[in-house]
């Protein structure tokens, strides 16, 4: 009777197969992890406090309180002209209180008035003639400033509406639009606005 012959067997064969990870990229890093039995879900954790978006909230237009919370200097994006963003956060004693407000200042020849303006509005007057300023100056003091609407076309063309910074105030007004009044406002409005967007005009 014959006996069945044995195969031979690599050395290789009795290790058992690699299974490489693939490489997870920046983006899948910092995605939501599910868990494995949830792969269909439509329920993902997400940490909200991460979002540094500011001032989308659109505001009712009047004189406000506000305390400056951070400035980022940089420069357009159209035109590469040098601007300071400033973190406005509405003040105590404001229906708006905690809230923000994005400006943005050109440093510019044309765009001196409003820089002063800031400063001023900030308990810190600068005077007429060539010297040096540091912006962080402005991040901690607590300022008055007037909240208009500035209307711009978005991405697809539509017609939209923001809240911006018109003017900084020197003193404190008299009688502050912080409290609830008829939501009507003078058509003729924006003809008193001075436009903030210097870049425009060089």
């Amino acid at each position: 009777m014959a006996k069945n012959k044995k195969r031979p067997v690599d050395d290789d064969e009795d290790e058992a197969p690699v299974r490489r990870k693939r490489k997870r990229t920046t983006d899948e890093d910092d995605a939501p992890r599910r868990s494995k039995s949830s792969n269909s879900s439509s329920v993902v954790t997400l940490d909200f406090s991460k979002d540094t978006s500011e001032g989308r909230k659109k505001f009712k237009p009047g004189d406000y309180p506000f305390k400056v919370k951070s400035i980022k200097m940089g420069h357009s994006s159209q035109k590469h002209t040098p601007q300071c963003e400033i973190i406005l956060v509405f003040g105590k004693g404001s229906k708006y209180a905690g809230d923000t407000i994005k400006d943005t200042v050109y440093i510019t020849e044309k765009a001196l008035w409003r820089i002063r303006a800031v400063f001023a509005a900030a308990g810190k007057p600068l005077p007429k003639k060539k010297m040096k300023i540091d912006f962080k100056d402005l991040v901690g003091a607590d300022l008055w400033a007037t909240v208009g609407e500035d209307e711009y076309e978005d991405n697809n063309g539509k017609s939209r509406i923001k809240s911006v910074i018109d003017e900084y105030l020197e003193e404190e007004p008299d009688e502050p639009d912080d409290d609830d009044e008829d939501e009507d406002e003078d058509d003729d409005e924006d003809d008193d606005l001075e436009d903030m967007d210097v870049d425009d005009d060089l």
